[in-house]
């Protein structure tokens, strides 16, 4: 089984998963088509466990010879290796299984029993490769393809979620990121009149933020996007809220808010 690694725009993509697997551009293959899931076997672990994809049918036509597996992500955050730059950048991510005869893993185009294939290769490569840098935490999704030989149409495809929790141990679950949610609300501290300065504190969450974002409102309108915020004249006998949003690599933005009630006087 070969692997192929590629980080481009989605054009290159394209043309480099053409060349990587050796196809040739030729009419779609006829015959049925299947669409459906993957399911991970474990459904979390490490790049470093046996881990294999398993389809919810088999590929349904007798003109599927072989298959194709990827990992991919759209606009990820990543530092290039070697690149000299100071901070991430946001691209595609594309990790390709190269062109694999169905026979290998004891299936056949017109099979209709689920497909069975290993990935262990697969994450251990991207491990590899991602020595110098961790691969970006957050969702992926994780495609099988069943192609004609000489196709690079699919003829059916499966695909699932899979979120990437730790990227320098690509520790890994199947699914959607979990949200972090809200432990102990943020609160405002300072006077709450005009001209005083209202501070707000980040509060506590189910796990550690890397970061945090700020947005305070007088009724619907925005009047600050930082930690603290001066109450403004006009702001006598409103309702000031903040909402605090918590981010943390693999896992879903969380929010939580805290208001006062600005003095009239």
């Amino acid at each position: 089984m070969s692997i192929r690694i590629m980080r481009a725009g989605a054009a290159a993509l394209a043309a480099s998963a053409l060349a990587v697997a050796g196809f040739a551009l030729v009419a779609p293959a006829a015959g049925a088509s299947n669409t459906g899931t993957l399911k991970l076997e474990p459904s979390t672990g490490t790049g470093a466990s046996p881990i294999s994809v398993v389809t919810s049918a088999g590929c349904g036509s007798v003109n599927a010879t072989h298959y194709v597996v990827t990992l991919t992500g759209t606009g990820v955050q990543y530092t290039v290796p070697g690149s000299g730059s100071t901070g991430p950048t946001y691209e595609s991510v594309n990790y390709m299984v190269g062109n694999t005869a169905l026979s290998a893993v004891g299936s056949s185009g017109e099979s209709t029993s689920p497909i069975r294939t290993p990935l262990s290769k697969l994450f251990n490569t991207v491990k590899a490769e991602n020595k110098d840098a961790k691969l970006p935490s957050g969702a992926y999704t994780l495609t099988l393809e069943c192609r004609g030989k000489l196709d690079p149409k699919p003829i059916s495809t499966f695909s699932t979620t899979v979120t990437i929790i730790d990227g320098a141990t690509l520790s890994f679950k199947e699914g959607a990121p979990d949200p972090i949610t809200n432990v102990t609300k943020p609160k405002i501290t300072g006077m709450a009149k005009a001209g005083a300065t209202l501070k707000v504190s980040n509060g506590t969450w189910s796990t550690t933020p890397t970061s945090y974002a700020y947005s305070w409102k007088v009724g619907t309108k925005v009047v600050s996007t930082k930690s603290t915020y001066k109450v403004a004249a006009a702001d006598k006998g409103k309702k000031v809220t903040v909402t605090v949003t918590a981010k943390a690599d693999g896992y879903t933005d969380g929010t939580a808010s805290a208001s006062v009630t600005i003095a009239k006087k």
